[in-house]
């Protein structure tokens, strides 16, 4: 007997939810906790829908560390 199949959907681009203030808490928290300022919400919204290494490095700019990247 086939077990059932489950799909989990997540919808981070804001077609189904407006997921902004979560995302702009959560940079709005941890941005403190390593030591850099956190980003305004018009900072967080020219982020929102790239990838979190790009966004992270975009809102920190010249001082963000290096991410590796992995395939």
């Amino acid at each position: 007997m086939a077990s059932p199949r489950t799909l989990v959907l997540f919808d981070l681009d804001g077609t189904l939810v407006d997921g902004q203030h979560s995302i702009y808490a959560t940079f709005a928290a941890i941005f403190p906790r390593f030591g850099y300022t956190p980003p305004t919400r018009a900072d967080v919204r020219t982020v929102i829908g790239r990838s979190l290494p790009q966004a992270i490095g975009d809102l920190l700019g010249e001082d963000a560390p290096v991410m590796p990247m992995t395939e």
